[in-house]
């Protein structure tokens, strides 16, 4: 009976252990700045649950020799990163409507020291890096172009020449462009934080290797804003500023609550202004009668 009851046991603890997993992430997570778009992989969990289903066990051995020779020289074994999040957020567009490339950040967090990975980053770029101070933190800036002179000729990549890395906390790093580096420091020390609906929609499966949450409620607030004031009728502009968006699990819910008064009008004059004009009469045409020629009396 009681190896009956061994698989079953197996399955709960792994079941607790995938929820305290999960809760853990979500209180590290909970730290982090607003986002319109997350990414969440648990690296722990591949590499050491997932991979040996599909690698043979000769390839496990070799994969686990190469991660503690990674810990030997940069003090970080992949096997124990909890969690790893890409994030993105979306910069409202410029006054001529000009495209601004999204901030992008990645947060790693697991069993390692951030301040360790700190210093040996910064003995290795040496005179490569600079160190910016934002609140209580202090941020390691490095210019991708003196690391990868190409980087600037691709346009999609040269807003992101320069990179900074910062410690969130003792186990974890962020590294990402400056501006949502210093957003996540402010986040840290309280402000300025992801929504919990976020967290709750991108943590929803405790047992999910990957996971993402899109929530584009802020993006699309402020395109509409724009529109809005685009638009030059004033009843028209009355009736958009009453469209309310919010964001519920996955969806982006529209809601409007505009008075029927309001609707009548502008269907009138939306009306009216498409019935053309009647048109002028037209004026009489003045018409001559034909000349008749005279028939001229030739003299004797």
């Amino acid at each position: 009976m009681r190896f009956k009851l061994l698989p079953l046991a197996l399955f709960a603890v792994l079941s607790l252990t995938s929820v305290a997993i999960a809760q853990n992430s979500a209180a590290a997570l909970a730290n982090l700045p607003e986002a319109d778009a997350v990414i969440y992989i648990s690296p722990q969990r591949i590499l050491n649950e997932a991979a040996p289903r599909v690698m043979s066990p000769a390839d496990v051995t070799s994969m686990r020799n190469e991660f503690a020779e990674m810990k030997k020289s940069v003090g970080v074994d992949p096997a124990t990163i909890e969690y790893l999040v890409i994030a993105v957020r979306f910069n409202k567009p410029s006054t001529n409507l000009s495209f601004i490339a999204p901030d992008v950040m990645i947060v790693a967090g697991g069993d390692f020291s951030s301040e360790s990975l700190m210093s040996l980053g910064q003995l290795y770029l040496q005179d490569k890096a600079r160190v910016e101070k934002h609140g209580s933190k202090s941020i390691t800036v490095m210019n991708l172009e003196s690391l990868v002179p190409d980087v600037v000729k691709n346009p999609m990549l040269k807003p992101y020449s320069e990179i900074g890395i910062v410690p969130l906390s003792a186990n974890s790093v962020a590294i990402g462009n400056l501006s949502y580096l210093k957003s996540a420091v402010d986040a840290a020390e309280g402000n300025g934080r992801i929504s919990a609906a976020t967290i709750e929609s991108l943590l929803r499966d405790p047992n999910a290797l990957l996971s993402t949450a899109k929530i584009i409620n802020n993006l699309l607030t402020m395109l509409m804003q724009q529109g809005i004031g685009a638009v030059p009728d004033k009843q028209a502009q009355s009736i958009l500023q009453s469209v309310k968006m919010s964001a519920r699990e996955n969806e982006v819910v529209w809601e409007a609550d505009v008075p029927e008064k309001t609707v009548a009008d502008f269907i009138q004059m939306t009306t009216k202004s498409a019935v053309p004009a009647s048109a002028p009469a037209p004026k009489p045409v003045k018409t001559r009668s034909p000349v008749v020629p005279r028939k001229r009396t030739r003299k004797n």
